[in-house]
């Protein structure tokens, strides 16, 4: 009673349970990444005060032991320090030396953002410092925005090995049912 084409209920179970853990995996986070990448600045806190203290700290990533270094600044009146992540060395080391202690900046951030271990809030989004801009929001939008293309690609490119599957098993099934 088995058709030429059809495919067995194992594989069925295969093919549906590999797809299910593709989108589960790449499509839901990259589309949630996606509508999260665009920053509302109205829902966001501005903070405007004087540098208490700024420099590089190692920050502990995830749950292992690796670490990152990172720009933390503390600024007068904030009960927690702000932490600049996705920064390279080279512009971690150019807003150490340029923003000193004294100095008044303006941090556009969520306070609600969850914290590391170590106490810094690493949702910062934009940073002014004596009018200038060196942190821009557009930064943090095209950063995660990217994140969420690859995600997205990778979840694509995953997409094809069930499809490809599919019609292996259905000739080895129709090259079965001739014997």
């Amino acid at each position: 009673m088995t058709k030429l084409n059809q495919l067995k209920g194992d594989q069925i179970f295969s093919l549906t349970l590999m797809t299910i853990s593709i989108i589960a995996l790449c499509y839901i986070p990259s589309f949630l990444l996606w509508d999260k990448s665009e920053i509302k600045a109205e829902e966001l806190d501005t903070y405007e005060g004087t540098v208490v203290d700024i420099g590089l700290t190692k920050v502990r990533i995830g749950k292992g032991n690796s670490t990152s270094n990172m720009v933390y600044i503390n600024l007068e009146g904030l009960p927690y320090p702000l932490g600049l992540n996705h920064l390279g060395t080279e512009s971690q080391n150019y807003l150490v030396d340029r923003i000193k202690k004294g100095d008044k900046i303006k941090a556009i951030f969520d306070s609600e953002g969850k914290r590391v271990d170590e106490g810094l809030n690493l949702h910062v989004f934009q940073l002014e410092h004596k009018g200038e801009i060196l942190i821009g929001m557009e930064d943090t939008e095209r950063r995660n925005n990217t994140f969420a293309k690859i995600m997205f690609g990778i979840g694509t490119v995953f997409m094809l090995g069930p499809v490809l599957l599919y019609r292996y098993l259905l000739k080895k099934n129709k090259r079965l049912a001739k014997t």
